[in-house]
């Protein structure tokens, strides 16, 4: 990611989701919105049946890949069955995904949604440019979805929760998958000790 720049990761990320939406056989997690926030050129993509005949000679080539592309769905599809374990077992009723990126279960998810306070943090760009397709797409944001810009590297975790409306005394669940590689060791260390100190 360059500065100032939103995330292509995360971007791929949402591509990759839909794809396998679009294929029943996968089965592993089923992002239905992920294609509603791809770019034209990408809805036109995901819609041909000759890419997905692509993708699977790519994965029998390089079964690598297939892995990767199932680490995608299976991290989602944990996250969220963990999530929802516990709402039910511990009370958790706010959930605060770090580096939300592209992520769509403030829509998909609404009997959960019901029940919960949810915090989005990512990259200003990365986020501008997600909340700027929810408006081109007319995806009204949920009135308990906080959308909070943060720059890991330079901004206080718990400072900028805070400011946005988290209660440090509700049982809290936190999804904090793919960005730790992209940043300095030192960074995911302040944010693990931030975060210990914050959440009941």
């Amino acid at each position: 990611m360059r500065d100032g720049q939103p995330s292509f990761t995360s971007r791929m990320v949402m591509f990759f989701r839909a794809l396998a939406a679009h294929d029943p056989a996968i089965g592993i997690f089923n992002d239905s919105m992920a294609e509603q926030l791809l770019s034209a050129r990408g809805q036109r993509i995901v819609r041909r049946p000759r890419t997905y005949r692509f993708m699977a000679r790519l994965f029998r080539r390089r079964p690598r890949l297939k892995g990767a592309f199932a680490s995608l769905l299976l991290r989602a599809r944990f996250a969220e069955d963990e999530l929802a374990r516990a709402m039910d077992t511990d009370g958790v009723r706010q959930y605060v995904i770090l580096g939300a990126g592209w992520d769509t279960f403030a829509w998909r998810r609404p009997e959960l949604m019901a029940r919960l306070r949810v915090f989005e943090l990512d990259y200003p760009a990365t986020q501008a440019a997600k909340r700027d397709r929810l408006t081109e797409r007319g995806l009204a944001t949920p009135a308990n979805l906080a959308f909070v810009p943060i720059d890991f590297t330079t901004q206080s975790l718990s400072t900028r929760l805070q400011e946005s409306g988290f209660d440090p005394a509700v049982p809290t669940f936190v999804n904090w998958m793919e960005v730790t590689y992209y940043l300095p060791l030192p960074v995911v260390e302040g944010v693990f000790r931030e975060l210990r100190a914050l959440c009941a």
